[in-house]
């Protein structure tokens, strides 16, 4: 039996925001820290994973887009594959989960 005293504490309001921004695929993300015209960029973690390292994953809804804008996303992914610079430490991934770049 539990006491008035349990352990049962509410959730503060960063961690349900955190909540509802969900995930994709195996990221889930933990801030929104950008929005743009054809985007929005947020810290993400990969799931399922022991360690803490922290991302920035770029979104782009692909659904109802012209196939030339579609064409445009994919190239961005493809110099980003590319791209060496002192300012980006690395790229890690690219997916497509629910026409979402």
């Amino acid at each position: 039996m539990f006491s008035s005293r349990s352990l049962i504490t509410r959730p503060s309001a960063a961690s349900i925001h955190a909540m509802s921004l969900g995930s994709r695929g195996p990221w889930r993300k933990v801030k929104v820290i950008g929005k743009g015209a054809f985007g929005s960029a947020y810290l993400v973690q990969r799931t399922g994973r022991p360690d803490e390292r922290k991302f920035v994953m770029k979104e782009v809804p692909l659904r109802g887009l012209p196939p030339r804008e579609v064409s445009a996303a994919k190239n961005e992914v493809a110099a980003l594959k590319r791209l060496e610079h002192k300012h980006i430490v690395a790229y890690e991934d690219a997916i497509v989960v629910d026409e979402t770049l």
